[in-house]
């Protein structure tokens, strides 16, 4: 039998920063769902060859970031950081300044729709917030926590056993 970690509150602490940054990549992916669908909406002639090459790219590392913090591998907190405010750099850049250069796809010259300014602010806020999250647990732990291999966390569930109690496994998944 398999006991859930110790209730310390460094470890309810670590838990909580590990549960909020899984949720801020839950919100970040609902709202790189919510602008990508936005850019399908208004058709890819409204953004520069250039910008649509840089959004594809973004789009992998967004994907890739994600995946990483969602199976809350070791680097999942690091990654958050730079993905995260690297992305919301580059989402406000593009769409919320003027234009500026070819990767610009600027919302104030174009004179976009209510929908576009709320799901690029979307965005933004969620890689924003993937960020600060992430840097909390870095915080919390230290950055030579990603450096030292460490088993996944694991959420405690309770299972059957085979004589009708419940047993407390240790299982991967949401908080």
């Amino acid at each position: 039998m398999t006991t859930h970690a110790a209730s310390t509150p460094t470890a309810t602490a670590a838990d909580a920063s590990d549960t909020r940054l899984w949720w801020a990549s839950v919100i970040f992916l609902v709202a790189f769902a919510i602008h990508t669908a936005d850019h399908l909406r208004r058709g890819a002639d409204s953004i520069t060859a250039t910008l649509y090459v840089a959004g594809t790219i973004s789009s992998a590392v967004s994907v890739a970031a994600i995946t990483i913090v969602l199976t809350r591998h070791r680097l999942a907190p690091a990654v958050a950081v730079a993905v995260g405010f690297a992305q919301a750099i580059a989402f406000t850049s593009a769409h919320f300044l003027p234009r500026w250069s070819e990767l610009s796809g600027s919302f104030p010259d174009q004179h976009v729709s209510w929908f576009s300014w709320f799901a690029a602010a979307a965005e933004v806020t969620g890689a924003a917030w993937l960020g600060i999250c992430g840097l909390r647990v870095l915080r919390g732990e230290g950055l030579a926590s990603i450096l030292v291999l460490r088993p996944q966390r694991l959420r405690p569930a309770t299972t059957p056993a085979r004589n009708g109690r419940h047993v407390r496994q240790r299982t991967r998944g949401p908080p």
